[in-house]
């Protein structure tokens, strides 16, 4: 099951609005965000992600793929699902990262306090085909960079 909800000001006034996703699959519930998260979209975002997070769904996964902004307001909203998430006992990771988001992340240190995956697929498998791929490439010798 799908659903799609655009919330914010409207595109007409030129204000920031931001779009939530929700696909729920009996091994998880995928949140696909879009658009900009600040102090305007933070208050709804908060709600619609929050409730969201069921006791029971094995794994949820936030694709922020499309987020193109991510402010302050945006950073406490992201804590906030995890320490719901954590009082669930609900598996939380995030995907999608642009580089402005993933750096926002690293320089206040909560890229340690999220499980981050480059790719959607590696974030519903756990990383294990990330690791498998790293894996071959130090066996053949080429020490990189995979997280």
């Amino acid at each position: 099951m799908m659903t799609t909800t655009v919330f914010g000001p409207s595109r007409r006034t030129g204000a920031p609005e931001v779009g939530v996703a929700t696909v729920r699959r009996p091994t998880h519930t995928l949140l696909r965000l879009d658009g900009e998260i600040d102090i305007a979209t933070a208050p709804e975002l908060r709600t619609r992600l929050l409730k969201a997070l069921r006791p029971g769904t094995p794994l949820a996964v936030i694709d922020m793929g499309g987020v193109s902004f991510c402010g302050a307001a945006g950073i406490a909203v992201l804590v906030d699902v995890r320490h719901r998430a954590i009082v669930l006992g609900l598996p939380l990771r995030l995907t999608g990262l642009r580089p402005q988001v993933a750096r926002i992340l690293h320089l206040t240190g909560l890229d340690q306090g999220f499980e981050i995956h480059p790719t959607l697929r590696a974030a519903l498998t756990g990383g294990t085909e990330l690791r498998r791929r790293g894996a071959r490439r130090m066996r053949a010798g080429h020490i990189t960079g995979v997280a």
